[in-house]
């Protein structure tokens, strides 16, 4: 089976994608976070996996309260999966298989009892769901960390003559003191397992991972991610252009949409109709297929590399590479002028002189040959907008969420990074 630059989206992400843009909920963090998490993983990853149970397949799980269903009555999604965007995961038979013969000791069957421990949705079913979640998140990170880091906040459970009583282990202490009820910590277990589950299951079988905003605090608890080679290319590319733009960061200002820059180039594309997004997205990962193409290569022959000369060739392959191209770019245009001045100037030497320039650019494209697609995916990113001008790609969506919503939002992502900035 092959999983060399592949991932897998969460599918609470595609329904907050597809809330917004075929029912119209406000667009707010979960939305921006979602769009843009969907637009990376279709633009970096040659396979994007969906829906790890298979459960889109199933005939008994119809009507709009479950998440498969969900997925199959989205047009959008639909649209997605017909153009090869996105790809059913594999059935269990070929996991356990792959983890076999990379002598893992991990089963799919793990996967299952995560994902089932408690019926817990990140999905919500009303447009204000944020709202009263995020709070809740934020203050549990910032007072007790530990609630979200643990599979079993209830030990066990008894009966006296007043009536239920519970044996909580410590994090189920700290929950308890902070004013959560039993039912509160049933649902922050089935919470914490199915993100464990989902982490676990990608990262035995090393894929990248991409999950809904709501599920990152249940993150924090996490011993490793697994990040592959290829995310790790695309984000030091990604990292430079954005470093292109020096503005200083207006954290309270309600223009600054948190929108990445390719999503920003597929907002831009779509010309104010959200219907065209994607058919955008669809582009846009037709556009790069050179770059994917060779980040996807670049994995292969890292993970199938016998020596460390092998993989220090190969990473310096792509320095080089990434080093002439910046030269070219940083190149003055008149610079054939000063070329043909060199070559005239000494018109017996003109036919070495040429033969020298000629030799040269040839080296300079056969290097940066080797990271195809590199001008074009660079074009992309540092014609994006500025993030000031995100308000006004934003204006494409009817309904924004309101001030008080990004500033929770905010918060909890601060708290998340301060926390993890401590360990």
């Amino acid at each position: 089976m092959e999983l060399h630059n592949a991932a897998l989206i969460q599918e609470e992400l595609l329904i907050n994608i597809s809330k917004v843009i075929e029912d119209g909920w406000p667009a707010g963090p979960s939305f921006f976070h979602a769009l843009g998490s969907l637009i990376e993983a279709a633009v970096i990853h040659d396979k994007v996996f969906y829906d790890p149970l298979r459960q889109t397949l199933r005939n008994d799980l119809s009507g709009g309260i479950y998440v498969p269903s969900l997925l199959n009555e989205s047009d959008l999604i639909q649209q997605l999966i017909r153009e090869g965007v996105l790809t059913l995961f594999p059935e269990s038979a070929e996991i356990d298989k792959h983890l076999e013969e990379t002598g893992s000791s991990y089963k799919y069957g793990n996967f299952l009892v995560d994902f089932y421990y408690q019926l817990v949705s990140f999905s919500s079913t009303t447009p204000d769901g944020d709202i009263t979640e995020f709070p809740l998140l934020d203050e549990l990170i910032n007072k007790a960390p530990s609630v979200l880091m643990t599979e079993s906040l209830i030990a066990d459970e008894g009966v006296t003559a007043d009536g239920a009583y519970l044996f909580l282990t410590d994090a189920g202490l700290k929950a308890h003191l902070l004013g959560f009820s039993r039912q509160d910590m049933i649902q922050l277990e089935g919470y914490n397992r199915r993100v464990k589950g989902y982490l676990e299951l990608t990262q035995s079988i090393e894929i990248d991972f991409y999950p809904v905003f709501r599920a990152l605090p249940y993150q924090i608890g996490a011993v490793k991610t697994y990040s592959s080679k290829a995310k790790a290319l695309y984000e030091s590319i990604v990292n430079k252009a954005v470093s292109l733009d020096d503005e200083p960061g207006g954290e309270n200002e309600f223009s600054r949409v948190p929108v990445p820059p390719l999503s920003q180039i597929v907002m831009a594309k779509s010309k104010g109709s959200i219907k065209a997004l994607a058919g955008e997205i669809i582009e846009l990962r037709y556009r790069q297929r050179d770059f994917r193409r060779y980040l996807t290569d670049y994995e292969r022959q890292w993970d199938t590399a016998t020596t460390r000369a092998e993989r220090f060739k190969l990473r310096n392959e792509f320095d080089n590479a990434w080093k002439t191209f910046v030269v070219d770019l940083e190149r003055p245009s008149t610079r054939i002028i000063y070329t043909l001045w060199d070559i005239f100037k000494n018109p017996l030497n003109i036919l070495p002189a040429i033969g020298d320039k000629l030799r040269a650019k040839g080296h300079e494209l056969s290097v940066i040959g080797k990271v195809r697609g590199l001008h074009d995916f660079w074009e992309e990113l540092v014609n994006a907008q500025v993030p000031n001008r995100n308000i006004e790609l934003s204006k494409m969506f009817p309904r924004l969420a309101d001030e008080r919503e990004w500033q929770l939002s905010r918060n909890l992502a601060n708290s998340i990074n301060s926390f993890l900035n401590k360990e």
